[in-house]
C-alpha cells in the first residue's frame, strides 16, 4: 500500500463535493431506469411483434387482453380520412397502453389528449386507466391510401398492472384490421340484363 495516497475527506472537502455530484446522478439514473422500463409515455416500433421485447419486458401475450379497433364508416373511399377507435380491455388489470400502425401509405393523425404521433405511428401519451367496462379507448384518424385494395391497420394493446415496473404482471395482445380502400365512385356492382328488366 505504500504506492497509494489516502486523502482525508472530512479534511479536504472531496467527499461532500462527491456527494453533491453523486446524487443527482444516481436520482437521474434511476428515473431513467424506471421510465425505460414502465414506458408510460408510449413507445413505438411494437404494434406488430407486441409489448414482450424478446425479453418479457411487459409480461405476456394473452388473450384476456382485448383488443379492437372500429369505425362508423360504412365504408373507406381512397384519399379520404375517417375517425376510429380502439380499446383494450383486460378485467384484471388497471390501464392499458397502445401502439398503432397502418400500411399501404395511409397516414395516421389524432386530435385525443392520450395519443401522438411520431414516425406515423400512434402511442399512448400516458397510462389510459380503465373505466367502466375495464377498457381505455383511444380516438384517431385514418387516411386511406390512394390505391385500392386490402389495406391494414396493426396494433398492440398492453394491459397493465400499474406498478410501474416491467414485470410478469401486465398483458398485451396485438391485432391486425383489414381495410377494404375502395374508389372515390364507389363499388361498381354488375347485373344481368334479364335481372335489370325484372326490377
Amino acid at each position: 500500500v505504500s504506492g497509494f495516497r489516502f486523502l482525508s475527506f472530512s479534511k479536504t472537502g472531496v467527499f461532500r463535493k462527491s456527494i453533491l455530484v453523486a446524487v443527482p446522478l444516481i436520482v437521474l439514473g434511476a428515473y431513467a431506469v424506471h421510465e425505460a422500463a414502465s414506458h408510460q409515455g408510449g413507445v413505438i416500433g411494437l404494434s406488430r411483434s407486441g409489448c414482450g421485447g424478446g425479453g418479457g419486458c411487459h409480461g405476456s401475450q394473452s388473450a384476456s387482453t382485448v383488443v379492437r379497433i372500429s369505425t362508423a364508416a360504412p365504408q373507406i373511399v381512397a384519399g379520404q380520412t375517417y375517425t376510429f377507435h380502439i380499446s383494450v380491455a383486460n378485467a384484471s388489470e388497471a390501464g392499458a397502453g397502445c401502439d398503432i400502425t397502418a400500411d399501404n401509405s395511409a397516414t395516421l393523425n389524432t386530435n385525443d389528449p392520450y395519443l401522438q404521433v411520431y414516425q406515423n405511428e400512434l402511442t399512448q401519451t400516458q397510462r389510459v386507466n380503465f373505466t367502466s367496462g375495464d377498457s381505455a379507448v383511444w380516438t384517431f384518424d385514418y387516411t386511406a391510401p390512394k390505391k385500392t385494395g386490402i389495406a391494414h391497420i396493426y396494433a398492440c394493446g398492453n394491459a397493465v398492472n400499474g406498478n410501474g415496473a416491467a414485470d410478469g404482471g401486465d398483458h398485451w395482445n396485438t391485432i391486425t384490421y383489414n381495410v377494404n380502400v375502395v374508389s372515390p365512385s364507389g363499388p361498381q356492382i354488375a347485373a344481368p340484363a334479364t335481372v335489370r328488366d325484372t326490377v
